[in-house]
């Protein structure tokens, strides 16, 4: 256990000394990398088809579902429209 708890001190440190660029790019060259396995597994045929890897709705739900997402639709404009600090002034009603 005492590997995980240096590995965790060590990600914190990276994290608070580094700038975000040295952080960004790594990230991003995964993601790039992420982005030509899945195309190049696409184009031999190793990937499955869509139609297997997307999720199908339970029948007989979509209202739940439905209602879900416009919940959560709602919560994500709310929090786009709250006021930031030091920009009160701009939301006064």
């Amino acid at each position: 256990m005492v590997v995980g708890a240096a590995g965790d001190t060590s990600c914190v440190a990276l994290l608070w000394f580094l700038t975000f660029g040295v952080i960004e790019k790594p990230v991003s060259l995964a993601g790039l990398v992420t982005v030509a396995v899945v195309i190049a597994a696409v184009k031999i045929g190793a990937a499955p088809p869509a139609a297997q890897i997307l999720p199908a709705l339970p029948k007989g739900r979509s209202a739940e579902y439905a209602f879900l997402a416009v919940s959560i639709i709602g919560a994500i404009i709310t929090l786009q429209t709250l006021p930031r600090f030091g920009h009160e002034s701009q939301f006064s009603l």
